[in-house]
């Protein structure tokens, strides 16, 4: 299921063009994007 929500994750930030750095912007840090796309950290909500 994480991989899952990774990839979406990923897929939707790239069919909206955007980049992690544009993505992240006033909510985490880029490298988070990129740990939550490569499924190397667990969400919360």
């Amino acid at each position: 299921m994480k991989e899952e929500i990774a990839r979406k994750i990923h897929l939707l930030r790239k069919s909206a063009s955007m980049t992690q750095a544009e993505l992240s912007k006033g909510i985490c840090t880029q490298a988070q994007i990129s740990n939550i796309e490569k499924g190397n950290l667990n969400l919360q909500v």
